[in-house]
């Protein structure tokens, strides 16, 4: 039987506000949500949805980026805009260890990703119109009693360029 104590709904709101040389003020209202089961004291089962904006370097890079691009000049780069989906369960064991596994999907319009400039190590922010991630995830982490404590993350995720600067490009 499921009673109304299995449930949880978490809910918030973010407001950013991104004022960058050369790219002017760039703002976004991000909603979260996140909906737990909790089937019994030592499992969750959780989906979420968060709205994610992600602000750039406000340092001056365009001649940088400019250089990068082969002496075209760029426009600005913007901040990445993200929906953001998981859904996972976790596992607390009785003696000290968590057990979280997830996966997750986020479609970010518009993306950033790094470019190096040409003969150099100086690596600048440049965007990529549509970018789609999807990955699973797992986290063991061990509480045990008094000061110590220890975790290992594993990831594995696959990025598809959609478009970059117009063109169709493949994974």
């Amino acid at each position: 039987m499921v009673s109304d104590e299995q449930f949880e709904i978490r809910t918030g709101v973010r407001y950013d506000a991104h004022n960058a040389p050369f790219a002017g003020t760039h703002t976004q209202l991000s909603p979260r949500v996140r909906l737990n089961f909790f089937p019994d004291p030592a499992n969750t089962i959780y989906v979420y949805y968060g709205r994610l904006f992600l602000p750039t370097n406000v340092e001056d890079l365009r001649a940088i980026t400019s250089v990068a691009q082969g002496g075209q000049v760029t426009e600005p780069t913007l901040p990445e805009r993200d929906h953001f989906f998981e859904a996972g369960f976790i596992h607390r064991f009785p003696f000290g260890l968590v057990s979280k596994f997830s996966g997750y999907y986020k479609r970010s319009t518009p993306g950033i990703d790094d470019n190096t400039v040409p003969g150099s190590a100086i690596v600048t922010s440049v965007n990529i119109d549509r970018v789609n991630i999807a990955g699973i995830e797992t986290v063991q982490e061990i509480r045990p009693p008094g000061p110590f404590s220890a975790y290992i993350n594993l990831a594995l995720n696959h990025a598809m360029v959609t478009t970059y600067h117009g063109r169709i490009l493949s994974d």
